[in-house]
């Protein structure tokens, strides 16, 4: 009854052998890292049920495709899987925000930081009353009124590959972003999203410096 044969022997000899079995027997076949043998080919998975990414290089570069499953491995916090269950029964309720930038701005705090901090401090009860709060907070228009926050994210030795995750994420999510010149490389820079404010501090005193971070973190 099999459908699909996968053969992973790691010699050439014993894998055509299986392959000429399994198209003998009518089923599709794979040989790993043989992409002229294969009949089909399986993308490299990152596995956080209910969230799942594939990645597929077209059979190109198999180990390339691994490279990247480790790289997102271990920025894919094994925490995603449950924020993303937990996120999907509250949406209804999430619902009573208004269409569009109100809801797109709670769930990017939830996901960003919110849920993550609750579930490490106090396991999923915890997840689920820190969002009936920031419900609260957005319904009310608490939130609006908030006050932003800083974080200071050291470049390290310059090599963007060296950063922390955390700051990786940081960086990655900031509205604002100031750097101090030549001290922080380009590779860095750019990990910012798009459309956030970047602006170099090199020409600054440190008292505009200190102005301009205190500014941002006013305006939310």
């Amino acid at each position: 009854g099999a459908r699909l044969l996968y053969c992973a022997n790691d010699e050439e000899v014993e894998d055509a052998r299986v392959a000429s079995l399994g198209h003998g027997a009518g089923v599709l076949v794979n040989v790993v890292d043989n992409l002229d043998a294969s009949q089909f080919i399986t993308p490299a998975i990152v596995d956080r049920d209910p969230v799942t990414v594939a990645i597929g290089t077209e059979g190109a570069a198999p180990v390339l495709a691994r490279r990247i499953k480790a790289d997102l491995e271990a920025r894919l916090d094994a925490s995603l899987g449950t924020l993303a269950r937990i996120g999907k029964a509250f949406r209804p309720k999430a619902e009573s925000l208004p269409h569009g930038r109100p809801r797109r701005e709670f769930w990017q705090r939830y996901y960003g930081s919110t849920g993550a901090e609750a579930l490490a401090h106090g396991g999923e009860p915890a997840v689920r009353v820190a969002l009936d709060a920031m419900l609260w907070e957005h319904m009310s228009g608490a939130q609006a009124r908030k006050s932003g926050y800083v974080w200071l994210v050291g470049a390290g030795p310059g090599d963007p590959e060296l950063l922390t995750l955390k700051a990786q994420r940081i960086i990655g999510e900031c509205p604002v972003c100031l750097y101090a010149g030549s001290l922080v490389p380009p590779e860095v820079v750019a990990c910012a999203p798009e459309g956030a404010l970047v602006r170099d501090t090199a020409a600054m005193t440190l008292e505009e410096t200190h102005a301009e971070i205190l500014a941002a973190r006013d305006r939310g």
